[in-house]
């Protein structure tokens, strides 16, 4: 069995009955590549990261991801992008696998996503995660129906 861990590029995620908070930590505190060489030499499978680019600021919105609706964010929390973490951490690991959990796609052009990914990959020896089929995907799926709205005439 192939057992995976989710790294924290943006916090420390805390749960209680019904709802999840992610506990601001300074980026010297979330330790990627210690933590990611302690997984490897403990025999973990993969690493993997969510991502975001932004939250809100509006601290009084409902969070839909939690039962109570509470914000799940604090105020400015530290985000670390993922694409330079994985990158770090595949300059300073050897064996274990890498792949982000959650790539928020429609902040970024797919085509700097694949380039940074195929790079990624290439600099990794081929560890990152099964990536390229959800690249491929999104290109064979995405770009034709995005390509045919942007030529459609407005009415």
């Amino acid at each position: 069995m192939d057992i995976g861990l989710a790294m924290s590029t943006h916090g420390l995620l805390t749960r209680d009955e019904c709802d999840f908070y992610l506990r601001r930590l300074e980026p010297e505190a979330m330790r990627p590549i210690e933590l990611a060489q302690l997984a490897e030499r403990l025999g973990y499978h993969s690493l993997w990261f969510s991502d975001h680019v932004c939250m809100g600021r509006d601290l009084g919105a409902r969070h839909t991801a939690n039962e109570s609706g509470t914000r799940a964010y604090p105020d400015q929390p530290v985000m670390l992008d993922v694409v330079a973490t994985i990158g770090a951490l595949a300059a300073t690991t050897e064996r274990v696998r890498l792949a982000p959990s959650v790539l928020i796609a429609p902040y970024r052009h797919p085509l700097t996503v694949a380039h940074q990914f195929a790079t990624l990959d290439v600099l990794a020896g081929g560890r990152l995660e099964e990536l390229f089929e959800i690249i491929e995907r999104f290109a064979a799926e995405v770009l034709p129906a995005a390509a045919e709205l942007e030529a459609a005439p407005l009415q």
